[in-house]
């Protein structure tokens, strides 16, 4: 306030006094009175209190009071991951400074909401909901406020003939996923040729060993995972008599299975098929 024009005569407390003509903007306050009889000449300054990151100055303060000035929010709202650096310019509410958070989500995590304000380490962090399957692990961290964007990759530790990925990896971990054996088991004749499904226990291959049985001989267990060469071979109980001869392999597992016929070689007068032929062999009785 200024004096705006003098008082009565003999009265020391009759000066008019008036709001002075030139206002504080907002973060500025009257400091002192105006000049007699000048209404632009009070005292502006600024306020001493100061706004937060997040905050600007959005009106002036009480007159004589370097402490009031108005402090808002400002509207400008950082998104997941990201936080309020500093201030904002006086008068703007949409100028607060915003910063990307220092915290970092891990693979499998995603930045899930923005950081306190002036707090460069405390943006909110949760997991991802797109879940791995087996065989996979997260590999890399989600999109800012997405929570089923984390980065999903397959495993590397691959799974041996006769085995399956059974569970996911570890996240960030790409020799880490779960590895089981298959529940689907090879006959006598055949062998586990390749991996399973991914979470699917009973889905190994199996394929026909490649070592064949001779006449007289037939699989009598399965093969080694992997390894086409490899079913065990055995000798048929079911023998040939005298005269006769095992003519073909026999069935798979089936020890009794070996096809027996009659040899061709024919005994002349005085003589006797004595013993059986060879393996075969037609003509060897």
């Amino acid at each position: 306030e200024y004096f705006s024009s003098k008082g009565a005569d003999g009265d020391e407390d009759s000066c008019t006094i008036s709001a002075c003509a030139n206002t504080p903007g907002p973060g500025q306050y009257f400091s002192s009175k105006g000049d007699d009889g000048v209404e632009d000449s009070c005292g502006i300054a600024e306020c001493t209190n100061t706004p937060g990151p997040g905050q600007y100055f959005s009106s002036m303060g009480a007159a004589g009071v370097a402490t009031s000035c108005g402090v808002s929010p400002c509207t400008n709202i950082p998104g997941p991951g990201f936080y309020f650096s500093a201030k904002g310019f006086v008068a703007d509410e949409d100028s607060c400074t915003v910063s990307q958070c220092t915290n970092t989500p891990g693979p499998g995590e995603y930045f899930s909401s923005k950081g306190d304000d002036g707090d460069s380490d405390s943006c909110g962090v949760a997991q991802c909901t797109n879940i791995p399957g087996p065989g996979q692990y997260f590999s890399s961290k989600g999109a800012d406020g997405v929570e089923y964007s984390c980065g999903v990759s397959s495993c590397t530790n691959i799974p041996s003939p006769g085995y399956y990925f059974s569970t996911k990896g570890a996240d960030g971990d790409e020799d880490s996923c779960g590895v089981a054996q298959c529940t689907n088991t090879p006959s006598p004749g055949q062998y586990i040729s390749s991996k399973g499904n991914d979470g699917d226990e009973d889905s190994c291959t199996l394929s026909e060993c490649t070592n064949t049985p001779g006449p007289g001989f037939y699989f009598s267990l399965p093969g080694t995972d992997g390894d086409q060469d490899s079913c065990t071979v055995a000798q048929c109980t079911n023998t040939p008599g005298p005269g006769f001869y095992f003519s073909s392999k026999g069935d798979d597992g089936d020890d009794t299975s070996c096809d027996v016929s009659q040899c061709t070689n024919t005994p002349g007068p005085g003589q006797y098929f004595s013993s059986k032929g060879n393996d075969g062999d037609a003509s060897s009785c």
